[in-house]
């Protein structure tokens, strides 16, 4: 240990002697570290990270797929739902969900949020317990209470962090509602919904007369399994029951399916997936191409140094305890460059969440947790590993009669440092190639989507969803007289030339779920 303690002493000296090299090496590590720091953060808090759920591994989401198929829509009939419901055999609790959108209106400004439509089971399918209060009853997702459960992020950014918060009002323009329970932080399911109410209140048979029809697939589902049952032998389950509906169902239903699929696979998209693990290994590369640069500073550092080496070699020191002189000192670099890469990626790290795509589930539980800083420390030890092996192998092995010799110092020693610093930059542009060819591809890519022709005219062009409340506006006549009273006032605002509504919006979906009440979406087109 003393050994070690008096390596690093030296190290730093020479460090603090050449403050040139030191910043060179320790910025170029820094960028590199950083920016697999906070990739990383991202790819495990998506990826990597256990869902805030109880036993997550059990979680699946039973979806609707065709025969012969292996992706879901995602969707269900509500029928489905209660058939599966009495599968106690395989699934432990079953819930059923849907969206929609609420108004706060107290404060600054009314702020539109998401907000799930839930059975009773919903939240002990998820085994997450209340921050405060409770879930709901069984009574209170039959009968639609006027209930309702809040999120954290809503409870801090609303109502405070008010302890006092469980029976207060719900603060929307529908009718009356108790706030009964608080979320744990970070419970985001599903993916940025805030609040969530009994799904009775929207929807029932009186009320949704289509709600109970076997091809109206416009619910999703969400289960725990049984302890010991796999998604394999849930899936399998499913599929015979979708296949005894069909045949009970022959002119409505011929070629449905169904599976069990992972909570965790499904909620994020293959592509979201890969685009992550190649991001990932992008930065890899950045980082191999630095630790190439450095590794090359060292061994032209090195060879300034070859007499010292071989004086210490000549007087009885090992070539381990030079060796390890030199390793010492590119930990010492490494150790720096991480500490600094650490902190551009808290400063990175924000960017991306910035502006990554919306799509990206659990996006927002991004951070530099104790799995991010075992990460970048690991990453600093590798990189100065990696940076020093060479060069001290290389200088702990000098011609000590040509080094010892004024005439001939640094002959010999200067060919074997040539040829290696000739291989390292040989294999560093061969790094760099592999990058800027894939820049290159990716940047003709996104250069050919803008000229995709979308099949209509974009220009000024804004698009924008409505909500209203269903309370007030109680029937199909209402709320189409409200949508057209906003189109026409939208006609007379100066500058539009033309405003229309529609229940989906282009490249939203490829085809409506049949039989699905949607909010309308409302297009005007602006003069240039």
């Amino acid at each position: 240990m003393n050994a070690f303690l008096q390596d690093l002493r030296y190290g730093l000296r020479l460090l603090v002697k050449n403050p040139v090299f030191a910043v060179i090496a320790v910025v170029t590590l820094a960028l590199g570290i950083g920016a697999n720091t906070a990739i990383f953060s991202v790819v495990n808090a998506v990826l990597l990270r256990a869902m805030p759920f109880n036993e997550p591994e059990q979680l699946v989401r039973p979806a609707t797929v065709r025969m012969n198929e292996t992706n879901g829509r995602g969707s269900i009939s509500y029928a489905d739902f209660l058939d599966w419901q009495e599968e106690t055999a395989i699934f432990s609790h079953v819930a059923c969900y849907s969206f929609s959108t609420a108004v706060l209106i107290p404060g600054d400004e009314p702020e539109r949020i998401r907000v799930a439509l839930v059975t009773a089971e919903f939240f002990d399918v998820l085994g997450a317990p209340m921050l405060l209060g409770r879930s709901f009853t069984a009574e209170e997702g039959k009968s639609g209470a006027p209930v309702v459960v809040i999120s954290h992020d809503l409870w801090r950014r609303r109502f405070n962090g008010d302890p006092n918060v469980i029976g207060q009002k719900f603060p929307t323009a529908a009718r009356a509602t108790t706030i009964i329970g608080v979320t744990q932080p970070k419970l985001h399911y599903p993916e940025e919904v805030e609040a969530w109410i009994p799904m009775a209140r929207a929807y029932t048979v009186e009320s949704f007369p289509d709600m109970l029809r076997r091809d109206n697939f416009i619910f999703q589902s969400i289960a725990r399994l049984r302890p010991g049952v796999s998604p394999l032998q849930a899936s399998d389950r499913l599929a015979a029951i979708a296949r005894h509906i069909n045949r009970e169902n022959p002119n409505i239903r011929q070629d449905a399916s169904a599976r069990a699929y992972p909570l965790i696979d499904y909620s994020i998209q293959p592509e979201v997936r890969r685009g992550l693990w190649v991001l990932l290994g992008a930065v890899g590369f950045v980082l191999l191409i630095a630790c190439v640069n450095l590794a090359n500073l060292l061994l032209a550092r090195a060879a300034g140094r070859e007499r010292e080496v071989a004086i210490r070699l000549a007087l009885g020191a090992g070539r381990w305890r030079i060796a390890r002189q030199l390793l010492t000192e590119s930990l010492l670099v490494g150790l720096l460059g991480g500490a600094c890469g650490l902190l551009s990626a808290w400063w990175g790290t924000d960017l991306l969440v910035r502006f990554a795509p919306g799509q990206i589930p659990r996006l927002n539980e991004t951070g530099n947790d104790a799995s991010v800083l075992g990460f970048t420390l690991l990453l600093s030890l590798a990189t100065a590993v990696a940076i020093g092996l060479i060069p001290a192998l290389q200088s702990s092995r000098p011609d000590l009669n040509s080094s010892l010799k004024e005439s001939s110092r640094g002959a010999a020693g200067s060919l074997r440092g040539l040829r290696a610093r000739s291989a390292l930059v040989v294999a560093e542009v061969a790094l760099a190639l592999v990058l800027l060819a894939g820049a290159g591809l990716m940047i003709k890519s996104s250069m050919l989507l803008t000229r995709v022709e979308p099949g209509f005219n974009t220009s000024n062009v804004l698009t924008f969803e409505v909500s209203i409340n269903d309370q007030r506006y109680d029937t199909e006549e209402k709320r189409a007289d409200v949508y057209q009273r906003f189109a026409q006032s939208l006609k007379a605002v100066p500058g539009v030339q033309a405003a229309a509504g529609s229940t989906w919006a282009a490249f939203s979906c490829a085809k409506a779920p049949p039989n699905r009440p949607q909010r309308p979406i409302i297009s005007a087109r602006g003069m240039s």
